[in-house]
């Protein structure tokens, strides 16, 4: 089960001695490098809607990339965002034995640039189409 409680124990787990308040809903500011587009300040109750609305799709690789693509552009936590959002999408499409996303070290200039253009339009269709030729591994 993907849910708001499943996302933040990711969090917990992954920066758990490293990031302060890990698997807490952030409550500062945060900027995102390479552009000047700043993500809202998450909500409790509208970011557990909207993991249980993605969570609720047919399962797939669009359900898991429209997971991580929420959990990267939301920014609910104060660090590890990506890694969480991935290790969530791999949780999904495992699960639904659609592989896993693992982004190559020779497209993370490119991943880097379609997920900034994710971020400043909210338009995920270019990063979702290169995450699906590039990264998703049967």
């Amino acid at each position: 089960l993907v849910d708001f409680e499943f996302v933040a124990k990711i969090n917990s787990i992954l920066g758990a001695s490293l990031v302060h308040n890990a698997g807490c809903i952030r409550n500062i500011p945060v900027g995102i490098s390479g552009t000047a587009w700043q993500p809202e300040m998450p909500d409790f109750d509208t970011a557990k809607a909207a993991i249980e609305k993605i969570a609720n799709m047919e399962p797939g690789r669009e359900r898991a990339l429209k997971m991580f693509g929420y959990l990267c552009r939301s920014q609910l936590f104060s660090d590890g965002n990506k890694r969480t959002a991935q290790l969530v999408a791999n949780k999904m499409l495992i699960a639904d034995g659609r592989g896993i996303l693992a982004i190559p070290p020779e497209c993370k200039h490119d991943f880097g640039e379609k997920l900034k253009r994710f971020y400043e339009t909210a338009d995920d269709s270019e990063l979702q189409k290169f995450l699906i030729e590039t990264s998703i591994y049967n």
